[in-house]
């Protein structure tokens, strides 16, 4: 049998977020003495095991560490379960099963998130804070014990506790969002929804699509129709604004589209696409701003006057010189003799 305690002693005083000084003063013994056993060069009387057990709420097998198999084999019996039915708690039999190993093993963070996680009517709104709590220190469950700790103190009627953890999550569109909904009433909540579609439009859906279509063997006729999905999107968002969004990645978006339709000389889609290009950096580089008028987007302000590049500087936007000089491109010279064509490259 492998003993196992100088490293479940250092785990076991982490989780209950105890000092060495505490357990010498339970057991009666020297600090020098615990610190000597975590770092493995001795153990402990056989008499003091107890002591030491009982101090950190845990078996004296699991202090020794004789239950870890006993204890991984129930995690993996409550893993199938849950693979079965989708979700922890969903049948009576996994419910009990987690409240009995976390019973058994109250300091193992993946029962605790377990036990968190399923509902149960008689754990308090103050349980589960206290539980999310010590999931904190767990790289692994930080980000779902945040979000448990948000809804609790929303349900407590604490809006301000729940902001405060919210903030606490790894950024991300989504998963700031999210919680941020949950928290947020009334005006807050639509301005806060508003920057996030906005965040959206302009950061994550045109990334994403950056990266699904360059990683695919995606045909011309493809990738047009998979940016127009966005420019769609896009435009309906700012219907009545012209269809013309806050989002100077769009412009770059139909002018690629525009190429790819020269190259299959489909003339009046390409037309369409620089159109919308051009229009938008006229607008831009006039610094038209105000405040949007369509309906997801009303209230909000915006200024296209100037343009803040990676460099955090502000420099004149000169968009319109971002579609008038790819159409110097030899792949437009089918068209460039059609008025058409000329009409949209006059800067007016």
């Amino acid at each position: 049998m492998q003993i196992t305690i100088s490293e479940n002693m250092k785990t076991l005083r982490a989780a209950k977020r105890s000092t060495q000084e505490a357990l010498a003063a339970h057991c009666g013994i020297t600090t020098q003495a615990v610190s000597k056993w975590e770092r493995g060069e001795g153990y402990p009387d056989i008499t003091l095991l107890p002591s030491i057990a009982s101090f950190y709420d845990v078996s004296v097998d699991e202090l020794l560490g004789v239950g870890e198999i006993r204890k991984q084999e129930r995690i993996a019996e409550i893993k199938r379960i849950d693979e079965e039915v989708g979700i922890y708690g969903a049948t009576p039999e996994s419910r009990d099963l987690i409240r009995a190993a976390y019973r058994d093993y109250p300091n193992d963070y993946e029962l605790m998130n377990m036990y968190t996680a399923i509902f149960d009517p008689d754990r308090t709104l103050d349980e589960t804070i206290a539980l999310s709590e010590r999931l904190l220190d767990s790289p692994e469950h930080r980000v779902s014990a945040i979000q448990r700790l948000v809804y609790a103190w929303i349900d407590k009627g604490d809006r301000e506790k729940a902001k405060e953890y919210a903030r606490m999550a790894p950024y991300s569109i989504v998963n700031y969002m999210n919680l941020m909904m949950a928290i947020l009433e009334g005006e807050e909540r639509r301005v806060q929804a508003q920057a996030g579609l906005w965040g959206f439009l302009v950061l994550d859906a045109w990334l994403m699509f950056s990266y699904i279509i360059n990683s695919s063997d995606f045909t011309k006729e493809e990738e047009i129709r998979s940016w127009e999905v966005l420019t769609d999107f896009s435009a309906a968002i700012f219907a009545d604004d012209g269809g013309v969004g806050d989002n100077f990645n769009l412009l770059s978006v139909h002018m690629r589209v525009a190429y790819l339709c020269a190259e299959l000389h489909d003339t009046e889609k390409m037309l369409t696409h620089i159109k919308k290009a051009r229009d938008y950096a006229l607008a831009a580089d006039a610094g038209i701003g105000g405040v949007y008028k369509s309906p997801l987007m009303r209230g909000r302000e915006y200024s296209r006057g100037k343009v803040n590049y990676l460099d955090g500087v502000e420099h004149e936007a000169e968009f319109v010189l971002r579609v008038l000089n790819p159409l110097q491109n030899s792949v437009y010279d089918f068209a460039r003799d059609t008025e058409e064509f000329r009409q949209l490259t006059v800067d007016n």
